[in-house]
């Protein structure tokens, strides 16, 4: 068995993302965002600081103010799509290919990008579903 510190070495993993035609697929290299270390290594550009820690804190799927208009938002939204491609995307390069990509692939990355993300959210949340939790404030009063 190999240690732990050869399992940490490559952590990028192969996806498939739609084809140019949207019929087939495209067999990309990406890693996992890893937003605190980038910060701490200042890797990080400063126009995407300010994304990066709110992705970090767990609002990167709400837009930053509630009264933006809808072009307002899909900027928003354009920004965190790129704001992921780069950070996630090992070969190619999301610099190298941004220009070709289509909302198709773009998408699909954000998406695999956010899918740890949005299950975690829904696991914090979940109420547990045990005996102890419960205070007896729901139960009536002739049944107490």
């Amino acid at each position: 068995m190999s240690n732990i510190a050869d399992r940490f070495k490559d952590i990028s993993t192969e996806i498939d993302i739609p084809d140019f035609d949207g019929i087939g697929n495209i067999t990309i290299k990406v890693q996992r965002p890893q937003l605190t270390k980038m910060m701490r290594e200042g890797k990080i550009d400063n126009p995407l600081m300010a994304m990066a820690t709110q992705a970090a804190l767990g609002k990167a799927a709400k837009p930053s103010k509630e009264n933006m208009s809808d072009t307002e938002k899909a900027k928003d939204l354009a920004k965190w799509i790129d704001f992921y491609c780069t950070i996630c995307m090992v070969e190619p390069e999301f610099d190298e290919v941004k220009d070709y990509m289509t909302d198709d692939q773009l998408l699909s990355i954000y998406t695999w990008a956010l899918a740890p993300i949005a299950s975690l959210r829904s696991f914090r949340h979940k109420e547990k579903d045990v005996m102890d939790n419960n205070d007896g404030k729901g139960v009536r009063a002739k049944a107490k």
